[in-house]
């Protein structure tokens, strides 16, 4: 079970996300209170152990805007929300999270000319991509299931929800937020254990 911790803005939020479990750290690179530069995406991401995956944030970006952050902050993977061109799918493919607004864009538009690596599905909320700290009805989730993706939830996760999250949604992976911070971009280092307890207790065999 993947554990993403998204809006990761400083290099003490990024060393105790990664105490406690995370599996990805995401770096917001599109307007938002949790929006960083790439020079200090990379400073926070040189510092990370190697099997912590870079996640970069992306809203309807240009492909160039997505390759020179790829390099400049040695990210693993683009999380691309909004419009993104065909052929920029095609190339990067398999090194992408394609983020769709469940219950508003159908499977049939979630679908991209590269298969991503991961399918997020987020809360749909007019003019925003993202940190709306708030839950999409899961039920929605096997129809996205049945594309054959690995499926990633976010939208309102915290300590408190995520089991039932998972139980009604059974994904690859998690994506939270606002659902652990003391303020916007300010991680609480409680919240993001206790959240990761949750899900690994949940996963467990």
């Amino acid at each position: 079970m993947l554990i993403k911790i998204c809006g990761i803005t400083n290099p003490a939020d990024a060393a105790d996300a990664v105490a406690a479990g995370a599996d990805a750290l995401g770096f917001v690179f599109a307007p938002s209170p949790r929006r960083i530069t790439l020079s200090q995406a990379a400073a926070i991401g040189a510092k990370l152990p190697a099997n912590v995956l870079r996640v970069g944030v992306f809203v309807s970006p240009a492909l160039e805007e997505v390759l020179v952050a790829c390099q400049a902050a040695c990210l693993d993977l683009a999380q691309i929300h909004g419009d993104f061109p065909a052929e920029a799918w095609r190339r990067l493919g398999h090194k992408t999270i394609r983020a769709v607004a469940a219950g508003y864009e159908t499977p049939d538009q979630a679908l991209t000319n590269g298969p991503p690596r991961y399918l997020l599905l987020d809360t749909h909320k007019r003019g925003r991509y993202g940190g709306t700290g708030e839950v999409f009805d899961w039920t929605a989730a096997p129809r996205y299931a049945a594309l054959g993706l690995p499926l990633l939830i976010a939208g309102g996760l915290n300590p408190g929800n995520v089991r039932a999250a998972l139980e009604a949604t059974h994904p690859a992976g998690v994506d939270v937020s606002s659902g652990v911070e003391r303020a916007p971009g300010l991680k609480d280092p409680d919240l993001m254990r206790t959240f990761v307890r949750a899900v690994r207790e949940f996963s467990a065999p």
